[in-house]
């Protein structure tokens, strides 16, 4: 009969994911196990007539018909952003059985997972996408990258194994009269039907892009610079025309540049 490879999220435990949940009574000798937890990857094989006393995580025993079954660690690495797959030639040759066995050990294992195989030799990269919902927008991230797709402004908090990713909505300030910008504000939008608005930038080495709208046909929108800064050599920028724009990015100094 043919042999398996097993796919895991625990080693012990018996719950639902645990390598010790797999029935005894299903295991043949020289069936493969890997195992993803979060700190690092396991593989093992299954010796059947072992019969030694389980010794996590270098001997498993099945929870249910054990017998003498035993899985045997083979090799265990930290966990990384990718799985070193050199050991897989362990129990596994080469051949096109062997690597879907594998990848629909891993795809149990991770059932919202999707898996690259490459070509010859058995060489699995785990391309796992996970989609999760955040202000209204899509972030998707993929085994190398991550694609946000939305609306919005990007942050990131914490360090170390925990990354918290946030895509937050645009900051958007209306102003009918003389305001000066927050370094907080990303769009702001003059509205001159009452008269004529003055909107102050922030200083060009507090901010990096800001974007301004003006509304109303009347009146005029003037945008005037904080201190010494420029606004690509000039001091201010005026907007006679209803639904006029303008994009301005900082050199991070004393600059404004307009787009």
């Amino acid at each position: 009969m043919a042999n398996y490879v097993y796919g895991a999220i625990a080693l012990t435990g018996g719950g639902t994911g645990a390598l010790d949940a797999i029935d005894g009574a299903d295991l043949l000798d020289n069936d493969s196990a890997i195992v993803f937890t979060g700190t690092a990857t396991y593989m093992y094989q299954l010796d059947s007539s072992s019969g030694a006393s389980e010794n996590e995580p270098l001997i498993i025993a099945p929870d249910s018909n054990p017998g003498d079954k035993r899985w045997l660690l083979l090799e265990s690495v930290a966990s990384t952003v990718s799985l070193n797959t050199t050991s897989f030639d362990k129990f596994l040759s080469s051949n096109q059985d062997d690597v879907q066995k594998l990848a629909d050990a891993l795809n149990d294992a991770f059932s919202s997972a999707s898996f690259t195989v490459s070509e010859g030799s058995v060489a699995l990269l785990p391309s796992v996408v996970k989609e999760v919902k955040t202000n209204g927008a899509d972030l998707t991230i993929g085994s190398n990258s991550i694609s946000v797709l939305g609306a919005g402004k990007l942050s990131t908090s914490g360090s170390g194994s925990t990354l918290t990713i946030t895509l937050a909505n645009l900051t958007v300030n209306t102003q009918t009269t003389n305001y000066i910008i927050l370094a907080t504000d990303d769009v702001v939008i003059g509205d001159c039907s009452g008269g004529n608005v003055q909107l102050t930038l922030p200083a060009a080495n507090a901010k990096d892009l800001i974007r301004i709208f003006k509304k109303s046909a009347s009146n005029t929108l003037t945008i005037v610079r904080a201190g010494s800064d420029t606004i690509e050599g000039s001091t201010s920028i005026n907007f006679s025309g209803e639904y006029q724009s303008v994009t301005l990015v900082s050199n991070g100094s004393n600059t404004w540049v307009q787009f």
